[in-house]
């Protein structure tokens, strides 16, 4: 049996999509772990985890490091992952009562087990509504975009001001918009990337059943025509502006960065953990007319504001993806002076996005049928 690491660790949220990848990665280098679970869909908490573990193929020697409690052990490092990703604004209570109130409990938890560290995992979104540097640092920004982002902030604020006050080490990680493996296409969640991209496969998909099955005047009302080839032309605006960036990062870059921070850092300390050569909204425009055979897409300049006269077509597919839309061209730039030094020491870099990536994601995806394994 491999020899067992000395450091152990408390994870909420070990099921959730990063917290999922960061518990196998810990297992495979046979840390002890406990898991904070709870019932959910019909499954039990010990079902919820194996079925996690066998998704990633973990052997059951890996398995054993695993245990289910809802408390840390005496001197435990605490990894709090555990958060509501709604941006919905009418579900507030809801996102405030698992992003700030439950991390308070653990929080608390942390205190009276004398945790040796607190890792909190947050977004680097939390720099709120802004644009420019984003330092690694606590910010107090105006405005959010939405709930996420402040509840988020709000809790880095309170995880800060906690741990100072009694005497906790704290981490905070900040990842961008995260996918799924760069070199599998693999994921366990289908959300953030890959909503705007199922939104146009199945715009798609009902044109062309009007198309082909019908007499087509929906499709034709909206400008949709079938080429021959059968390219399909969508005449679809996205704006973007000037400077705009989208920072994408894969999920086994996440894993391997935060796992590397949390076994290197010996201090506090912020990360960003994030694309630094973060590509633009033109680059997945023109990945997905590849990927699904589609024309009429097309990126144009919202510096003067929203786009005028929207058609049909547009107003459905802004009505799918509303709330993502502040995420594909933003004109934040985070900073990584801290972590940057830390992960090329450790030989980690981020790969940027590519069209071979891209398809490797979106070909697993649409077999899975854009289901989570969750």
């Amino acid at each position: 049996m491999p020899i067992e690491n000395s450091r152990s660790f408390f994870i909420t949220g070990g099921t959730g999509f990063l917290g999922s990848y960061l518990v196998a990665a810990l297992c495979r280098k046979n840390y002890q772990i406990t898991l904070s679970v709870r019932p959910k869909n019909g499954y039990d908490a010990e079902t919820r985890v194996r079925r996690a573990a066998e998704w990633f193929g973990l052997t059951e020697d890996e398995i054993s490091n695993i245990s289910i409690g809802d408390h840390c052990h005496q001197g435990q490092e605490i990894i709090h992952c555990a958060s509501d990703t709604d941006f919905a604004e009418r579900n507030r209570r809801e996102i405030e009562a698992s992003n700030l109130q439950y991390l308070e409990e653990v929080l608390k938890m942390a205190k009276s087990k004398s945790a040796s560290r607190f890792h909190y995992l947050g977004t680097a979104y939390s720099a709120g509504a802004v644009e420019g540097d984003c330092p690694e640092e606590l910010t107090y920004p105006e405005k959010f975009t939405n709930v996420y982002e402040e509840t988020k902030n709000r809790a880095e604020r309170k995880a800060y001001d906690f741990c100072k006050n009694n005497g906790i080490k704290l981490s905070i990680y900040r990842p961008s918009i995260v996918y799924g493996e760069s070199g599998t296409g693999r994921s366990r969640k289908f959300n953030a990337l890959y909503y705007p991209v199922k939104a146009i496969s199945f715009i798609k998909e009902i044109m062309l059943k009007d198309i082909l099955e019908k007499v087509g005047k929906r499709a034709e009302a909206l400008g949709v025509k079938l080429k021959e080839g059968g390219k399909l032309v969508m005449p679809i605006r996205l704006k973007s502006i000037s400077g705009g960036k989208l920072n994408l990062i894969p999920v086994d870059f996440f894993t391997k960065a935060m796992t590397a921070i949390i076994e290197k850092n010996t201090e506090d300390g912020i990360f960003h953990i994030v694309n630094s050569g973060a590509g633009d909204l033109n680059e997945l425009i023109e990945y997905t007319s590849e990927y699904f055979g589609i024309e009429g897409l097309k990126v144009v300049n919202g510096d003067e504001g929203e786009i005028k006269d929207k058609n049909g077509l547009e107003q459905l597919f802004e009505s799918y993806v509303k709330m993502y839309l502040p995420y594909i061209a933003d004109r934040r730039v985070f900073l990584t002076d801290r972590t940057a030094p830390l992960l090329e020491s450790e030989n980690i870099y981020c790969p940027k996005m590519n069209y071979d990536i891209f398809k490797r994601c979106m070909d697993y995806a649409v077999a899975s049928g854009w289901k989570d394994h969750m």
